[in-house]
């Protein structure tokens, strides 16, 4: 944003903007109109090399969000879920992935949605085991999360990280938890 004024502040004082520069001398006629038209071609050179410096400074950090799509990490993780987990294991998962793996990918039983896991009683009556965590890391990071997701985090101290998408609060970890582990 600071070089954008900066190039306009520069063509403005060039091109003899009287409201940047101060109000200037009166000139003949002639020798005024010669002084406007070289101050505004000069204006214009300037604009041009100073925006094709700003274009080849800032092409490198422009050109990856122009053209690069990345998968976010929770949709990395379901993919890897899809491809690498047998569709008879107990899921725990993000709300925003658990369509997919139900209607997409077929899992059954169905994933256990996270929030359910701890506050739906018939979920939590239905659970005798859980096989992967794939929630975003933030759910153990939280300091509700002992308290709203106590399952999930006693889970995670039996699982080791099977997979990683991402990182901070936002990736992904995929747990594979202990079959000798119980909720």
């Amino acid at each position: 944003m600071g070089s954008v004024l900066l190039i306009v502040g520069a063509v403005e004082v060039v091109a003899g903007n009287a409201r940047v520069i101060g109000p200037g001398v009166d000139q003949p006629a002639a020798a005024a109109s010669t002084r406007i038209r070289l101050r505004i071609a000069l204006a214009a050179a300037l604009a041009t090399g100073l925006l094709a410096g700003a274009a080849v400074a800032w092409a490198p950090r422009l050109h990856p969000m122009m053209t690069t799509t990345q998968r976010q990490p929770l949709r990395s993780a379901q993919l890897w879920v899809a491809d690498n987990v047998p569709r008879d294991k107990v899921l725990v998962v993000h709300d925003s992935i658990w369509v997919d793996l139900v209607h997409r990918y077929r899992f059954e039983p169905r994933p256990i949605i996270v929030h359910k896991l701890d506050t739906d009683p018939a979920v939590r009556n239905a659970v005798n085991r859980l096989d992967y965590l794939v929630v975003p890391n933030w759910y153990y990071e939280t300091s509700a999360g002992p308290q709203a997701y106590p399952t999930l985090i006693e889970a995670r101290k039996h699982a080791v990280v099977v997979a990683t998408f991402g990182s901070g609060d936002d990736g992904v970890r995929v747990y594979r938890v202990s079959r000798y582990w119980r909720p």
